[in-house]
């Protein structure tokens, strides 16, 4: 395991190329899906300013942690 983290350019290149198939498998999966309805989308709207919310303060708390 400390082998591969030795080359950080490998490491980041292997990430980048998942990241990139993740994203096109998803906007695929996206695109051959349904559409949404419109009590759906407002869900879906609320579920998103929710995790939204959560992820800005986990962000704000771990950058007020002191080193």
């Amino acid at each position: 395991m400390s082998k591969i983290l030795d080359y950080p350019v490998i490491v980041f290149t292997v990430a980048l190329i998942a990241q990139c198939l993740a994203a096109y498998a998803g906007d695929f999966l996206r695109r051959r899906g349904r559409a949404v309805r419109k009590d759906e989308r407002e869900d879906l709207d609320t579920e998103k300013a929710a995790v939204l919310t959560l992820l800005a303060l986990i962000i704000g708390f771990s950058v007020s942690i002191p080193f």
